[in-house]
């Protein structure tokens, strides 16, 4: 809830408490103070709507507002205040509800020393066509976040990079992040290590935004990538929008599903690689070349201030296993992060060469009893369980398994709600979930693309005692 919000409430509640309990007998007094109060908060709504903007979930508070006029306006028997006043209440009481239910958050604090600036990039691959449309080149919506010098100016980017996609993710409009569109580049370094991020299986390149600001302001450009067809909605500067097809992330229901899940999921990774792949293409032509094409001011952003020769990547959910086969094809990455994402394609059967952080929820190890049951849903669950268990164990670099967690603790998610059976987050407080995982993600590229002596890769933390560490080799041999 915003300070307007609740002031507009709080002015509501004075107004309906006065007409309900009056403080003064006197009828010219106790209608000087209905009408001011009631002045008072259809002001401050109106303040509202105008500032802020409309909110569907404080349309009680508005018809409240409207509720607090007429009554003002209106001559009515004793006994109508205080019906109006009992009515009126119970607006207030649910737009207090629905707008902590739906809460305008605030991210948490990036906490590097760099401000942070963001833009946002329509990228064109001519070389490939889209499969959806082969009569077009594959298209990408990429932001870029950088580091930016602290004593940068202007107003702070947005949460969402476009138009809100839904009635549900109206509210998101209004969530601010740390970032400021458009601002210089850091100049404390002359260049800085590059990482990209690839999002879940419909999810968005904004759903892990508070751990990317957390490696922007600590040094890092990372640029990341909405996939059309695969993201929920993919929104183009020409006002096109490409929302994903239907189908779902795995059907365990049967061998015969899971088998063709298995073959559209191998068919996407390696789109969505490839589009990895072309971004830090792009990436390291704009380094060189300073390409005009990042605004419509032409100014040459990134020129000769990225080390591609430091380059990583990270993804949430199928964004991990995106990351992972982007780094079985592409020796530029040179450190690989999976944030709870089950491998698929090329690297699941081979590993690869880069130092891997894959970090996951807790969960018990399937029984021998799921392994064979005879429902197909539950024998499957369990043997890609397994799967993952042995696959982590095989390539895993380091193995970070945080206790408390559920799979949407790895994103934005568990701020968008209080509500943790909403949002599918775990029992551990979100905001501890989040510092953990940006610690170990910062200590994990700062040792393999800066260098940096990280203990905290070095075996159990007292600092994190929900964290099970397991430390395998620093590099995996990949067999091609």
């Amino acid at each position: 809830m915003t300070i307007l919000e609740l002031l507009v409430l709080l002015s509501e509640t004075l107004a309906f408490a006065w007409m309900l309990f009056p403080v003064h007998s006197e009828s010219n007094r106790t209608t000087y103070w209905r009408v001011l109060l009631a002045g008072v908060a259809a002001a401050l709504s109106a303040l509202h709507l105008m500032v802020a903007g409309y909110r569907w979930e404080m349309i009680p508070a508005y018809l409240a507002a409207t509720l607090l006029l007429v009554q003002a306006a209106l001559k009515t028997p004793r006994f109508v205040p205080r019906l109006a006043a009992a009515a009126g209440l119970m607006l207030v009481a649910a737009a207090i509800v629905l707008t902590n239910f739906r809460p305008i958050f605030r991210l948490p604090a990036p906490g590097g020393s760099f401000a942070i600036g963001t833009i946002n990039v329509h990228l064109i691959d001519r070389s490939r066509h889209e499969r959806a449309d082969p009569r077009s080149s594959r298209e990408l919506m990429v932001q870029i976040w950088y580091p930016a010098d602290r004593d940068a100016i202007g107003a702070r980017a947005s949460y969402l990079p476009y138009s809100p996609e839904s009635f549900r993710s109206a509210h998101l409009k209004f969530v601010r992040t740390h970032a400021i569109a458009g601002a210089p580049m850091a100049s404390a370094l002359p260049q800085y290590p590059v990482l990209l991020y690839s999002p879940s299986w419909r999810g968005v390149r904004y759903e892990d935004t508070f751990l990317v600001e957390s490696l922007a302001s600590h040094g890092y450009v990372v640029a990341c990538i909405d996939h059309p067809y695969g993201s929920s909605s993919v929104s183009f500067p020409d006002g096109r929008v490409i929302r994903a097809d239907n189908a779902s992330f795995l059907d365990l229901s049967s061998e015969s599903t899971f088998e063709t899940g298995m073959r559209v999921l191998r068919e996407e990774v390696r789109v969505r690689a490839e589009d990895a792949r072309f971004v830090l293409d792009q990436l390291a032509g704009w380094n060189l070349a300073g390409r005009a094409s990042l605004g419509a001011d032409s100014n040459p952003l990134f020129r000769n201030r990225l080390d591609i020769s430091r380059a990583g990547m990270f993804g949430f959910s199928f964004g991990g296993a995106v990351s992972a086969e982007a780094c079985w094809m592409d020796p530029r990455f040179r450190a690989c992060m999976n944030m709870d994402g089950t491998l698929v394609g090329d690297v699941a059967e081979h590993g690869m060469e880069q130092p891997y952080l894959y970090i996951e929820e807790k969960s018990d190890l399937p029984s021998a009893a799921d392994l064979a049951s005879n429902v197909a849903s539950v024998r499957l669950t369990a043997m890609m369980a397994a799967r993952d268990n042995l696959l982590a164990d095989r390539y895993a670099s380091y193995h970070v398994i945080l206790a408390g967690t559920h799979h949407m603790n790895f994103s934005d998610i568990p701020l968008y709600c209080p509500l943790r059976r909403i949002t599918h987050a775990g029992p551990i407080d979100p905001l501890r979930a989040m510092r953990i995982i940006k610690d170990y993600a910062r200590a994990f590229f700062g040792k393999h693309l800066q260098g940096r002596a990280e203990p905290l890769l070095d075996g159990h933390s007292t600092e994190y005692p929900e964290v099970e560490f397991r430390k395998g080799r620093d590099a995996m041999v990949r067999s091609r």
